[in-house]
């Protein structure tokens, strides 16, 4: 039994466009929606919906939501990585 969550795409010049990975079984969709939720969660608490607001707050937390990007899709890189065909 194959237990890979997710495969690698194919890259540019073939059907599969693009670069990452595609999601094979449910825990890959899990996982996938988890970093979305993770990504959209990180911003709204540290926004709220306020995400126009000026100053030197807002400087700060577009840092702080910038890097927690970057964490998350590092983890998620890392998870895919480890678990594609």
């Amino acid at each position: 039994m194959n237990n890979a969550w997710f495969r690698k795409r194919r890259g540019l010049n073939t059907k599969d466009l693009g670069w990452g990975w595609i999601p094979v079984s449910l825990a890959g969709w899990a996982v996938l929606g988890l970093t979305g939720i993770a990504i959209l969660s990180s911003g709204i608490m540290l926004f709220g919906f306020d995400a126009f607001s000026l100053g030197r707050e807002s400087l700060l937390n577009g840092l702080i939501f910038l890097s927690s990007i970057i964490v998350v899709l590092g983890v998620f890189a890392l998870v895919a990585k480890h678990k594609t065909i």
